[in-house]
């Protein structure tokens, strides 16, 4: 007896419970569609903070859904706050396919109004992490993703995460023309608004190492063109120079630092003070051909010739487009009189070097015409970068529409 009351008891509170969860649902279903029609009633007569007030009621049932967070954001945009927009838009669930174009815009804002360069480039990889239909919509925002990305390492001088990005970029079909330019102009290309870009970068995370490399780099490329800059003082040093003395004593063990160095010690023949910068470079300089080609020159300089072929194919190998390297092995082909590979790399080296002096005299990455990527798909192929050769040429034979996609 005792335990059919027990199991009534059960049977009530179970139908109770199965009741007022069924009242909940249908009460929610009915909250969510009210709070919705609120949200557009509000935008559509720019009410935004009511617009925001209903907004986040509705975040409070559906968190999953990007919609209400979309509204929410835009009304906080409209009422001018940059840090309550980039709230919500960092909130989106990234299961909704409306998520990635809000989050290209937390990307405007973080890159932008609220100068946070590596949350920009973090919500950029976000962006790309996301899987979505394939669509010429998403197409577009992921080539716009890819480009942030491949800038922002550009412009802070992280090499090898642009060549890497640059490549993911061509190999996914999301590339657009100055993404070639800058994996070809890998070791050589500057940007005069490049200290300013550093410069704003650094108050957002004051002293840090990467920005203020990069803005010393710019600085020193751009000194490059000024004769006062560069002038020989009388301890032998330029401004540069000594600029780049200070990072090197404050940061010995960073790349791009020590390959300022490293080129100038090799200009200048001094081989005791490339093999003394080799041996401070950091572990994964490996992957950075341009320490290959340092270690070649000084089996080169040491007259170690196969030692120093060697090291230049490997140069090569993880760069094809080291204009120098192409120059250095022809020298030492032409000892070994091969002189069809002698013919081969210094045919490229002046086809690199033609190249380089056409892209420097560009007033901005945005002039490539089709008569530069011409010499480019050429220099590509003589390189032997069959991939990146037919992205350029798909480019080229299959412009778009509407230019202003690109």
């Amino acid at each position: 007896m005792r335990y059919r009351r027990i199991v009534n008891r059960l049977l009530i509170f179970a139908a109770v419970l199965c009741v007022v969860s069924l009242a909940y649902l249908v009460y929610g279903r009915y909250r969510v569609s009210a709070l919705e029609a609120a949200c557009e009633s509000a935008l559509k007569s720019e009410q935004w903070a009511e617009l925001e007030i209903s907004a986040t009621d509705w975040i409070q049932w559906q968190p999953d859904v990007a919609l209400p967070w979309l509204y929410a954001a835009e009304a906080a945009n409209r009422q001018g706050d940059d840090f309550r927009t980039a709230y919500y838009l960092y909130h989106l669930p990234d299961a909704d396919p409306r998520s990635p174009a809000g989050l290209l815009e937390l990307s405007h804002l973080q890159f932008g109004n609220l100068n946070q360069p590596f949350a920009a480039a973090a919500t950029c990889e976000r962006i790309l992490r996301i899987p979505s239909p394939p669509s010429e919509a998403n197409r577009q925002l992921a080539r716009e993703a890819h480009r942030r990305l491949i800038f922002f390492y550009t412009m802070s001088r992280q090499r090898g995460r642009m060549i890497a990005e640059a490549r993911r970029a061509i190999r996914v079909g999301c590339d657009v023309p100055e993404t070639f330019l800058y994996l070809i102009a890998a070791d050589w290309m500057s940007f005069t608004n490049g200290y300013d870009l550093n410069a704003r970068w650094l108050q957002s995370k004051p002293g840090d190492e990467i920005f203020l490399v990069a803005q010393a780099f710019h600085l020193v490329r751009s000194s490059a063109l000024s004769e006062e800059s560069e002038k020989v003082e009388s301890d032998g040093k330029s401004r540069s120079e000594r600029v780049m003395d200070e990072l090197l004593e404050r940061f010995p063990h960073n790349k791009e630092v020590l390959a300022y160095h490293l080129d100038l010690a090799c200009f200048r023949g001094n081989e005791d003070r490339v093999t003394k910068l080799l041996t401070q470079s950091p572990q994964d300089s490996a992957e950075d051909s341009r320490f290959w080609r340092f270690k070649g020159w000084v089996h080169q300089n040491r007259q170690e010739f196969a030692e120093a072929e060697t090291a230049y194919l490997k140069t090569l190998e993880l760069h094809s487009f080291d204009g120098q390297t192409l120059h250095d092995l022809a020298a030492i082909c032409r000892r070994n009189k091969e002189l069809q590979r002698v013919e081969e790399y210094q045919t490229l080296a002046v086809l690199g070097k033609e190249l380089m002096r056409d892209c420097l005299q560009m007033p901005n990455t945005n002039s490539l015409d089709d008569d530069l990527l011409q010499k480019m798909i050429l220099y590509v192929e003589k390189c032997g970068d069959t991939l990146v050769a037919q992205r350029l040429r798909e480019r080229i034979t299959k412009k778009p529409a509407n230019p202003l996609l690109e």
